[in-house]
Parts: C-alpha cells; structure tokens; sequence
C-alpha cells in the first residue's frame, strides 16, 4: 500500500507546463492547477501565492505544507492563520474533507497536529494578537505556511523566520504565504514580493541583509482556476463588487487595499514634483513632529498658497524625515539642518539660511525625563540653539476628525503630497479601517501610523497658519493692469497704495475704457 505522497509530472500544455500531483494508494487526491504547480515548483526561500480571489490559494498552501512533511521523516510543518474559526475553515476543514485517512497515522483534534506514517508532523495553528506568536519560540520547521497572511503584522513574520530550520542534511528551510492584498500587512506583504524591497518597518541593520532574489511571487486569478474559470455566477459576483474591492479580488491589484481609509488615493493626481511647486518665501510655512524612539520620528514640512478668488488654498506637504533611534539633540539639529537653504549674498556668496518656517507642531513626552528635562523640553532646546524657534505642543486628540480632514482635502484637491516624501505616498493607501470603529484608522504599530499621526496633526494645525500676506510689492503688483499706459499705471498705483497703507479693504480698479470716457 502506497502511504507516502509522491510526484507524477506530466505534460499538460505548449509550454510544457506539468502538474503537480499527490497520491495515496496509487490514486491521485491532489492534482494542482498551472499556477498551483508553479508555486509548488518554485526554488524560492519565501513565496507569495495569490492576489486575487479563488485561484486556490489555501488548498495550494496546504498541499505544500504535506509535500514538505514527506521530504524527510521526522520533520516538522506548520500552517498559521489569524485566527482559529478563520484556520478550521480555510485549512482544517479542506484537510479532513480530501485528504484521505490512509494518508496519515493519526490526527490530534485536540492539538490540531497531523502525524504522517513517515512520523513527520504537520501543526495547524493560530496567531491571533502580537504576542501569540512567541508559543512557538524553540520550535523548528522545515517549512512554515501563512494563509492570509496580510492578516499578520511583519514582526510576526519575521519572528517566524527565526523558526524555520531543520537539523536534516540536505534539507531546504523555506516560507510560504496565500493571500488577498488588502489589512494590517498589506504594505509589508507588497515590499517583499511585489516591489522586492525590505520593509518599510525593518530594522535599518537588517533592511541591508534584504536579498530580492529569496522572495517570489506567483500572481493567480480567479480564471487560473479551472473549477471557477466558466462559473459565470461566481465571475458576476466579483464584477459586481464595488470599484476597490473588485480591483482587489477580481484583478488582484496590490495599487490600494480593500478596507482602506482612503479609497480615494490616486498617487497620479495627488501627488507631484517638489521643482513643480512654485514655491513663494512669504507662503505660510510650518513643521509637524511625532516624535519616537523605537518608533519612528516621523517630521513632515507643510506649505500653503495664498488663497484664490473662492478663498481655496493648496497644501505641500514638501518634505519628510522619518528615522528611528534619534536623540533629542540629535532630532532639533536634524531638524534644523534641513530647513535650510543655499542663498546669495550681497557680496554674491553662497550662505545658508533658514526658511520661513511660522510654527513648530510637536507632539512628544512632557512626562518622560533622561535628566532634569523632559524629551519634549531637550528637543525644544535643541531647535532653539540651532537656529529654530520653539515648538507648540499639540494637544488634539481628535483622531477621527484629523482623518476626516486629509480625506476632504485629498477629495478636493486641496492637499497635495510632493514625490520627495516617500514614506507619506506609501503610508495613505496603505492605513485600513478599524474593524471594531470603522471611523478611525486601525493601529498596526507601523511606520504608516506614526507617518499618518504626523501628517494629521501636520493639517489640522493648518487653520492656525492663514493670517501671513503677501509681501507689499506683491500684493501691488498684483492689483494692477499691465495693459494701461504710464500714466494711468502711476494713477493706479497711487491709489493701490493708499488703499494698503490705510488697510482699507480694495475697492474696483477704474477700467481704462471708462476712465477715457470720463465716468467716476
């Protein structure tokens, strides 16, 4: 009686694309799909299988899971989800539902754990929260599967990377992923296997160690899957979704997540080159700070134009700096630093000046002292000594009505994000809703939620930052008619100005027409 799984190949297309297929007595229980067989074939240390919906991606995750186990006897696999109704549904059940009992020795309801008749193992387990994760420190295996796994936070990833071993000669430790785009991890999941980059959230030290070439991506629709491929009413539900979700799981767009916050983001349009900006000196300027330590110090520069004949003004969010493990002192001189810019002298040599940065918004510790100081008054002194001046503490608490904000003004154009600030264009399509209050955005302890607290406090600080007018000569020029003659341009001008310096509000400028007509 055959009890071990083996592989059959076989021809099954032009390209020679050939199935995989696992046995038990000499019948096949699993025949993979071409995208199916391509996951399993594939060399890579981390895979990512999926995108899209119904392209059989938890079944595909399972499978690999049991063709691991069967490598080498007396090794261990694991396949994780979320939660445990989410892993008795979309793995536990699959499992006693085709896998057949002559398969495997026995099956531990209690513990969720698969003996095979090769006396490996196969865990069946769940991470709900952060620290659920840590259940298997000591453990070790060969091959470690998340479904879902967008549902899981990076260091629960990377806690696991740490279990993934096996003392075997000849073996190959590796990691798999099925998911949907979209939750907590999109942003991580999109890094590694679709841009093929460390993580937004990585450490510094380890973002260097990052190898694209251990990460793989196998994309797979609904239409890869021959069981759904013509299911005409299956393929009408998707395209009926709404906009965002049937990108998602129609066409397995990683571009925006479903549940996202601001289901608006089009980086096209709400975004552009900072050299695009026309920038005036007199503009009301300012700086918004979040301060962390082993989180991310996120400080972002903001601009306003003046306003246009219906009172709208346009916000730059111009530049950033987002880092991690600075210092006070270290944090007011960084700040300072870049601030600057390169100016012409009336001897005509380079000097360094400050912008016209009006005010300081800083959120940061009153409470927490390294000495007789607070963070938040050693960071206050730091600006101050290196050129700036002091920051306002910034008391709103109103997290809602800040999201609420940047939504409207991203909807009306009247916020735009410069190219140069990369963790903001990242950080906006990647913050999700709060499934318990769908009003505010979840916290997933990420570089995006300290960059959205920054760019919240960053806007709603905006309305305090309107009463700078342009300089004289401006407002001036602005009022007259480059059209009239010299004469008429010095009549204009002299009434302009009396109109300023009285600081009476403007009044209709004569038009050339009437004035030769002599009407007042």
């Amino acid at each position: 009686m055959q009890t071990a799984p083996r592989l059959k190949l076989s021809s099954v297309d032009s390209e020679l694309i050939q199935p995989v297929q696992i046995f038990c007595q000499g019948q096949p229980f699993y025949t993979a799909f071409a995208r199916q067989s391509q996951f399993h074939r594939s060399k890579a240390k981390y895979r990512l299988f999926g995108g899209a919906a119904g392209p059989g991606k938890s079944l595909a995750l399972l499978m690999e899971a049991i063709i691991q186990a069967h490598k080498h006897p007396k090794v261990s696999t694991l396949i994780l989800r979320r939660t445990f109704p989410e892993l008795e549904k979309s793995i536990i059940d699959p499992f006693r539902r085709i896998v057949p009992r002559a398969m495997y020795k026995s099956f531990n309801e209690s513990k969720h754990v698969v003996q095979w008749h090769n006396d490996s193992l196969t865990y069946f387990g769940y991470s709900e929260s952060e620290k659920d994760i840590t259940q298997y420190q000591g453990a070790e295996f060969l091959f470690i599967g998340f479904d879902e796994l967008t549902h899981f936070l990076l260091k629960q990833w990377e806690f696991m990377k740490s279990r993934n071993r096996c003392p075997i000669p000849g073996s190959v430790p590796c990691m798999a992923g099925a998911s949907n785009p979209g939750d907590r991890g999109h942003d991580f999941v999109r890094c590694m296997f679709i841009d093929g980059t460390a993580p937004r959230d990585s450490d510094p030290e380890t973002a260097t160690l990052f190898n694209p070439g251990d990460y793989a991506f196998i994309p797979a629709r609904v239409t890869d899957n021959p069981i759904y491929a013509n299911d005409q009413s299956y393929l009408d539900s998707l395209r009926s979704l709404p906009l965002v979700m049937r990108q998602m799981y129609l066409e397995g767009n990683w571009d925006i997540a479903p549940g996202s916050y601001f289901d608006i983001w089009n980086e096209r349009t709400m975004t552009v080159p900072r050299d695009e900006v026309q920038m005036k000196d007199w503009w009301p300027r300012w700086i918004s700070v979040d301060w962390g330590f082993a989180h991310n110090l996120s400080v972002h520069w903001h601009a306003a134009t003046p306003p246009d004949e219906k009172g709208r003004r346009i916000i730059y969010t111009y530049r950033e700096w987002v880092t991690h493990g600075k210092v006070p002192e270290s944090i007011g001189m960084g700040i300072c630093e870049r601030s600057k810019y390169t100016a012409i002298d009336e001897q005509g040599r380079e000097v360094q000046k400050f912008e016209n940065i009006e005010e300081i918004f800083m959120d940061a510790p009153r409470d927490k002292r390294t000495d007789e100081d607070t963070i938040y008054t050693q960071i206050e002194h730091s600006l101050k000594r290196h050129g700036l001046g002091m920051p306002v503490k910034w008391p709103d608490k109103d997290r809602v009505g800040g999201w609420m904000l940047m939504y409207q003004l991203l909807q009306s154009g009247e916020w735009k994000i410069c190219k140069e600030c990369p963790d903001a264009i990242r950080s906006l399509p990647a913050l999700v809703r709060d499934p318990d209050f769908s009003e505010d955005i979840l916290k997933t302890d990420s570089i995006a939620d300290d960059v959205a607290d920054d760019l919240r406090m960053g806007l709603k600080s905006r309305l305090k930052n309107w009463k700078r007018k342009p300089p004289l000569e401006e407002r001036v020029l602005a009022r007259i008619n480059p059209a009239l003659d010299p004469t008429n341009r010095a009549i204009q001008l002299k009434k302009v100005l009396s109109e300023e310096h009285k600081g009476s509000k403007p009044v209709p400028i004569i038009r050339r027409s009437r004035f030769q007509a002599g009407v007042r």
